[in-house]
């Protein structure tokens, strides 16, 4: 109890410093990380405080873990500390001036960005599900369809390179207010949530709702608290209901219709309903990732040897397609399953790593301060670039991806950082953006500029 109150009560103190002090905003990247941040450190120590009971995803090694849990999370608060001195040291002012930012983009080159990033969206897709046998047979497994992907993330990155392509249509509208750019994303927004829904994917609609509000709120209409606070209540219950409701093998739209309207109407007449509001937070994904900091504080240096930096070196290892590297490593998601639980799971099931557990895996307590200062100049950086932008559209769209991939990588290793967040988020909304300027011509521009300085017409 008294690691909970330390942690808790440093989480506030630093919200309160950020909002009430510095007059920050609810994206501000040390805001939303705070806030994230405990969502998944706090709930399965509260949980362990106050029963000892095994259920859902909880792990069945609670009871080892239980003397380590008090550590992890003071642990844990420390590095929150030391993330938020490094986020406001001078050193991050000083590394943000030698980030390019991307020129401004005209209402055509937006469109070509669009249209360059939903092609080629289609034809990921398009190759995806011919290697499965359809998109019928790919979407209508359900929950079931990550086995389908497990190897063939090269293909499946086609689905968030959609949601990217269509903020440029967003960016069109911050650039000229036209209600038929606004339709045409709500529409094309709303289809690819329905798609994300049939496969029971939650984590790619919260990042890609994330990354749409922050767009929103930089770059075209600033949002009151209130109205984010609603809407983020609104979308957590959501999400949770729909976790309980989601299955696999549809027969079709109506099979997945039907069945999702049996399952609540089942849900609704039982007892299960209070909890399914709130279960990721009890026995579901927000309990999961954290077991996996104590675990390494009981293991490394008795069971397992520390990797001294293995895993950080070998992170670019996972851009190669297990396709094409079938000797590449097993990421340490699944290297977990197996260690502790036994090789009967399948490679597309793991145990996310909270984010200091891989530190403490490679060079113990050390490591752990080492991932939190790294953390603490990456979302320095965003916040300068943000600030250096003063409203561009493109620069705040790098912003909002790139901020919006930190729930995913909370909850996962240094590989997330490396890979996951340049592969399905920057990459498209940067060669977006350098599509929409490309065919400027500056240099015409310059040369007249040259001429008429000259006095020469």
């Amino acid at each position: 109890m008294l690691s909970i109150l330390v942690f808790s009560g440093l989480t506030l103190l630093v919200l309160t410093f950020e909002l009430a002090l510095r007059r920050e905003d609810l994206f501000d990247p040390v805001v939303l990380f705070t806030a994230l941040y405990a969502l998944f450190a706090l709930p399965l120590p509260i949980r362990a405080y106050m029963t000892d009971r095994v259920e859902g995803n909880i792990t069945p090694y609670l009871s080892d873990l239980y003397p380590y849990l008090p550590f992890a999370v003071l642990l844990s608060a420390l590095g929150l500390l030391i993330l938020v001195v490094v986020y406001h040291s001078p050193i991050v002012p000083a590394l943000a001036g030698r980030i390019p930012l991307p020129p401004p983009a005209s209402l055509r080159g937006s469109s070509r960005a669009f249209w360059f990033l939903i092609l080629f969206s289609g034809f990921l897709i398009t190759l995806l599900s011919h290697s499965v046998g359809g998109l019928d047979a790919l979407l209508f497994k359900g929950y079931g369809a990550s086995a389908e992907l497990f190897g063939r993330g090269y293909l499946a990155i086609g689905f968030p390179w959609g949601f990217v392509a269509s903020l440029f249509l967003l960016h069109r509208y911050a650039l000229k207010p036209r209600l038929r750019y606004l339709l045409g994303f709500g529409m094309l927004f709303a289809l690819m949530v329905f798609v994300q829904l049939i496969m029971g994917n939650r984590s790619l609609i919260l990042t890609a709702t994330l990354a749409t509000l922050m767009f929103v709120h930089y770059a075209i209409r600033k949002f009151r608290r209130w109205e984010l606070l609603s809407l983020a209540a609104l979308t957590f219950i959501g999400l949770n209901l729909y976790g309980f409701l989601r299955s696999s093998d549809y027969e079709g739209i109506g099979g997945f219709l039907t069945k999702t309207r049996e399952q609540f109407v089942q849900l609704s007449g039982s007892s299960e309903l209070n909890k399914s509001l709130f279960y990721t937070v009890t026995i579901g994904e927000f309990v999961v990732p954290f077991e996996t900091l104590p675990q390494m504080i009981r293991t490394v240096g008795n069971e397992i040897n520390p990797l001294w930096g293995l895993s950080f070196v070998r992170a670019p290892l996972y851009y190669v397609p297990s396709a094409i590297f079938s000797e590449r490593p097993l990421p340490l998601a699944n290297w977990y399953i197996q260690e502790f639980y036994g090789t009967e799971f399948g490679l597309n099931e793991g145990r996310q790593f909270f984010i200091l557990a891989e530190g403490y895996l490679n060079f113990g307590v050390a490591g752990a301060f080492i991932v939190m200062v790294i953390w603490g100049i990456f979302l320095g950086l965003l916040r300068e670039f943000k600030a250096r932008a003063r409203g561009e559209p493109g620069a705040l769209l790098l912003y909002s991806v790139a901020l919006a991939f930190i729930f995913r990588a909370i909850a996962g290793d240094f590989t997330s950082l490396v890979v996951g967040l340049p592969a399905q988020n920057l990459i498209p909304a940067l060669l977006g953006v350098l599509v929409s300027t490309a065919f400027r011509p500056w240099r015409i521009l310059h040369m007249e500029k040259l001429l008429k300085g000259r006095g020469l017409s």
